[in-house]
């Protein structure tokens, strides 16, 4: 095991093609991941992300 976390998304719709989505993640490195040079000189143990994305669907008929 390398890492344990929790994450979460919250999506709507923007108009009828277009949704936006918000999401996060935090994780806990562990272990040898945890205690490797590279974490203790550049990083952390504790690990954030988030972001945004959107998406468009385009509709159409052959």
């Amino acid at each position: 095991l390398k890492s344990t976390g929790l994450g979460g998304a919250i999506t709507w719709k923007v108009t009828e093609p277009m949704t936006a989505s918000l999401f996060g993640e935090y994780s806990r490195l562990m272990g040898p991941a945890a205690d490797s040079s590279l974490v203790k000189e550049r990083g952390d143990r504790n690990q954030f992300m988030i972001g945004v994305s959107t998406t468009y669907r385009f509709d159409f008929t052959m």
